[in-house]
């Protein structure tokens, strides 16, 4: 896959996300199985074993895994502030654009940070077809079965040519308890009505793998100007009650800045 080398990420969402984000000085992360795209779970396997595996066929075990693993998709740095995935992914541009530094040294075999790899136009992903090739060969020769130990990881970082314009960076985090949490719940899919689980950790906190570190307000965010003052203060009050509470939590460097686009209303 090669080593992730950006110091910086950035993920569009909602007003209502960020707005979440600081009330409950918090980071929600969601299970993989409530994606936008539901034949992502197994788009690998599928793709490695020429037929689709629906999630309903699968066995308890696999489920339980699937159900353990949580991904938040960012995208690269390079793409911040761009009109097209503001329209795309931050409702209309009304939303916000969130900026995070990576901490490489809070990455780990549990805790994944890497650029997803797309398709070519032809359906083709090479990394894809030399692991076909080598599995083919295996149980050709030898009559067993063959799976790559690590798959079950890393298959989380493939997607269709179709996805390409995201230029997607995801972060994936496979739960044993490393990590601690605020919560971990039970949530319904706003998009596809999937009960679906999801953790919550301290937002900024030391041992996680992305810090928050600049809010861009987005082009055709509702009382735009206004609002960029309203989450200075949010900000200010919640650095306040992270002191007095003691929570793991620092935001002393996060910034508040407008779209430099102009023309989208």
């Amino acid at each position: 896959m090669g080593e992730f080398k950006d110091t910086k990420i950035c993920r569009y969402t909602s007003l209502n996300t960020i707005f979440d984000m600081l009330n409950n000085i918090s980071f929600r992360i969601c299970g993989l199985v409530g994606m936008n795209d539901r034949t992502e779970v197994n788009y690998v396997e599928t793709y490695l074993n020429g037929i689709e595996k629906p999630l309903t066929k699968e066995h308890y075990n696999t489920i339980r895994a699937l159900n353990n693993r949580y991904i938040t998709s960012c995208t690269k740095i390079s793409r911040k502030d761009d009109l097209t995935l503001w329209r795309l992914y931050s409702d209309d541009a009304k939303g916000v654009c969130l900026i995070f530094n990576v901490n490489k040294n809070n990455l780990n075999n549990h805790i994944l940070l890497q650029e997803v790899k797309y398709a070519d136009e032809n359906g083709k992903h090479k990394e894809l077809e030399f692991l076909k090739e080598i599995k083919e060969n295996v149980e050709s020769n030898t009559g067993f079965k063959f799976e790559f130990r690590k798959i079950g990881y890393w298959k989380h970082f493939f997607k269709s040519h179709d996805y390409a314009i995201e230029e997607e960076v995801r972060l994936l985090i496979i739960d044993n308890d490393s990590l601690q949490k605020i919560k971990s719940n039970w949530v319904m899919t706003y998009t596809h009505s999937i009960i679906n689980p999801i953790m919550d950790f301290m937002l900024n906190s030391s041992s996680f793998p992305i810090q928050l570190c600049e809010i861009i307000v987005g082009p055709k965010c509702p009382e735009q100007e206004i609002n960029k003052v309203q989450l200075e203060e949010m900000i200010r009050r919640e650095k306040r009650e992270i002191i007095k509470n003691k929570y793991d939590s620092n935001l002393n460097n996060l910034k508040v800045k407008l779209s430099d686009i102009k023309h989208y209303r």
